[in-house]
């Protein structure tokens, strides 16, 4: 038989079997939401020791998280490659489902039961459906990408999430895709599923729209089809070329700059030429008055010492 430990309290360890009792037993330094095997033939002794005990522990789960909060999804974790997943998640963080979001999705669970991933603790469980994904042929050559999206009614705790889940993915994946993670509310999940996808493939999109010179001609519902690594190597290549566009635009800018700064510099040059043309033709007109001043001058000492002369001249007389 087996069981899911749902408590750890010092030396004992409350578990929730196959047949829905819960049974306190000896903690052999269990984890909470791990599975262990239990034996299923007991003797009355035991049989009595086991209903106290459960008894027991179920009054201790009432009062604090309970078998009820082990069973119940409190938070949702989608991974995109082509074929979408979803994993709901308990409020320890461990895998109560797995279930297809599309074609692909539903087509893999069919080929490839995921039933080994329940109570693993999601990190675990991402990491081995990347490592079962890959088996499967999805990262050669045309699917090397990978979105992961966490999602809680708190979206601190959603972002907690997936800090701990890009580590894990990433080291799964390691040089055989490029993973892309984030952390999303409630709102985003039901908006999405709306769509028929998961929150992170339609956040990507999204980004692909975004990254669009001319946004209005993207089709979501078209690109949404898409794997990842389309979407992925579509946005890198709109980035790339809005990078290309805006070193054009600022070499451009820098060439009218220096071709204006040139015109500035050549009717700067233009002008200092006429103002030292007009300074040369003022000293020039000036030394022309000073020679003709002086001209005068002389002819009016050469007509005073004639006159003077001719007076001299006429009183000898």
């Amino acid at each position: 038989m087996k069981g899911v430990v749902v408590q750890v309290q010092g030396r004992s360890a409350a578990v929730l079997t196959d047949d829905g009792c819960v049974k306190k037993i000896k903690n052999h330094s269990y984890e909470t939401g791990q599975v262990i095997l239990m034996k299923s033939v007991v003797s009355v002794k035991s049989v009595r020791r086991a209903a106290a005990a459960a008894a027991a522990a179920a009054v201790v789960l009432a009062c604090s998280v309970g078998a009820y909060a082990y069973t119940v999804p409190c938070s949702y974790v989608s991974l995109d490659v082509n074929p979408s997943l979803e994993f709901s998640l308990n409020r320890f963080d461990r895998v109560l489902s797995v279930s297809g979001v599309n074609e692909d999705g539903k087509k893999l669970l069919e080929e490839v039961p995921l039933d080994s991933l329940s109570n693993k603790s999601i990190d675990e469980a991402i990491a081995e459906t990347i490592r079962i994904i890959g088996e499967a042929g999805f990262f050669e050559a045309d699917a090397d990408g990978i979105v992961i999206a966490a999602s809680a009614k708190d979206i601190k705790k959603a972002e907690r999430l997936e800090a701990k889940l890009e580590k894990s993915a990433k080291e799964a994946a390691g040089d055989k895709a490029e993973v892309e993670t984030l952390a999303v509310g409630r709102e985003r999940v039901l908006e999405a599923r709306e769509l028929g996808v998961t929150p992170g493939k339609l956040n990507l999109v999204e980004k692909l729209r975004d990254s669009a010179e001319n946004p209005g001609d993207v089709d979501l519902e078209e690109w949404l089809e898409k794997p990842v690594q389309e979407i992925m190597s579509r946005i890198k290549e709109n980035r790339a070329a809005e990078k290309a566009g805006g070193k054009e635009e600022e070499a451009r800018g820098f060439r009218e700059e220096k071709q204006n700064a040139g015109c500035e510099g050549d009717r700067a040059r233009t002008e200092a030429m006429e103002q030292e043309k007009l300074q040369k033709a003022k000293e020039k007109a000036g030394r022309e008055a000073q020679r003709t001043e002086e001209k005068l001058q002389k002819a009016e000492e050469k007509a005073e010492k004639k006159a003077l002369h001719k007076a001299e001249k006429q009183n000898s007389k």
